[in-house]
């Protein structure tokens, strides 16, 4: 059981789906990884490293968060695959190299606008990291790698912040090397920052038209009970299936991190209860769930990265508009509220109803793509993803 940070080994759970949907793709596309923050986008990335040598793949996860400028993007690449680790996969594969590489040759197309790509280097003005890029590149080019590069969309925002030029001239590079005929190197692309919204909104999307979007959404009820059923278990607690449904339930979008949290804090709430009645019968209780709700929702750390994550991204006025947005829903009951009741609690804070109208679209587009809020469903309302988060906004918000 996994309250933070990666998931290793048995700690990790179910996404047997999302496991087979990667395979099946990665065998000619690169993928775009995109979902909300507390999916387990890492872990499952993770996994995936774990089961890829035996299918023949040298795999490594590249954290690039830490990142500012193209040169050190391509440092961490070349750290993470040494020459002596790509000769020992390739005689560690034998003749299993040859079959793999067929069959991942992959047709060759066009760059953005229609422009072929090429990854020559000409001239004598050309940046350091692109001759280390094609120093790696040329390492890597007949060895069957998988290159998952995590957090690259907050790195790339913090290049694009400083150097938007270089960034750009960064994801061509890339593009370009993914669209080179009889590719054996594949990318993955993630990040806690959506990865598609960036791109779009800086106007890159175009080099990455030749990855797979694919979406990490919430587990699925079965896997998230049998997980919480089994986790308790480990801690040689009793979940009946009823008890699992009831934690569920005060979850509402089903984060397995968030789902982890809620029943470690039940858990607790129940070692409690037994020391102060004096029992044993380790059963969880659905007073428990409750104790450990209240005890979840006192845990200021568990949240205030959504506050703080609002802070650092956005700027005045959509910053203010953004929380009153929040801080509206969270007072919500049910089923949350239409965009037309939205816009009416804004009025005082934008009286212009266009320029409301505006911002407000803006801003229900930012808080779904990170995962705080539905998208607008058929009658137009919008919602809290996470009842904890919500409850918790409610509570420290006025």
């Amino acid at each position: 059981m996994k309250l933070g940070g990666i998931a290793y080994g048995d700690s990790f759970f179910g996404r047997q789906i999302e496991q087979a949907s990667f395979w099946r793709y990665i065998e000619q596309d690169n993928i775009l990884l995109s979902g909300a923050r507390r999916l387990g986008k890492s872990s499952l990335i993770n996994r995936i490293c774990e089961n890829a040598t035996p299918m023949g793949w040298l795999a490594r996860m590249v954290d690039v968060q830490d990142c500012d400028s193209a040169e050190m993007f391509i440092a961490h690449l070349n750290q993470a695959f040494p020459t002596q680790d790509i000769s020992s996969h390739l005689a560690n594969l034998g003749e299993q190299a040859s079959f793999l590489l067929q069959k991942l040759k992959k047709i060759e197309v066009k760059g953005p606008a229609g422009v072929g790509l090429a990854l020559e280097l000409q001239g004598a003005a050309v940046p350091a990291w692109q001759v280390a890029g094609q120093q790696l590149r040329q390492r890597l080019e007949n060895t069957p790698v998988l290159i998952f590069i995590d957090e690259f969309s907050v790195f790339l925002q913090r290049l694009i912040h400083k150097n938007k030029a270089e960034a750009e001239s960064l994801v061509a590079w890339l593009c370009a090397w993914r669209k080179q005929p009889n590719m054996a190197s594949r990318f993955l692309f993630t990040g806690s920052i959506c990865l598609t919204a960036l791109l779009e909104k800086h106007q890159l999307h175009t080099y990455f038209n030749d990855c797979h979007d694919m979406t990490l959404g919430a587990f699925s009820p079965s896997d998230a009970e049998n997980m919480l059923i089994e986790f308790a278990q480990r801690r040689t607690w009793e979940l009946k299936p009823i008890t699992a449904k009831d934690v569920m339930a005060r979850v509402g979008w089903l984060s397995p991190y968030m789902l982890n949290k809620l029943l470690d804090e039940v858990m607790n709430a129940g070692e409690d209860r037994l020391t102060e009645s004096r029992q044993s019968l380790r059963v969880i209780t659905n007073d428990d769930v409750e104790a450990g709700y209240d005890r979840l929702l006192s845990k200021r750390s568990i949240f205030i990265h959504w506050q703080q994550r609002l802070e650092r991204d956005l700027l005045e006025p959509t910053l203010s508009f953004a929380k009153a947005v929040l801080t509206a829903l969270s007072n919500s009951a049910g089923q949350g509220l239409t965009i037309t009741q939205l816009k009416a609690r804004l009025a005082k804070r934008e009286p212009d109803s266009d320029k409301r109208s505006v911002l407000l679209q803006s801003v229900l587009i930012i808080l779904a793509d990170e995962g705080y809020i539905t998208t607008p469903n058929a009658n137009k309302q919008v919602q809290f993803l996470s009842f904890p988060l919500q409850d918790w906004w409610r509570r420290n918000h006025v």
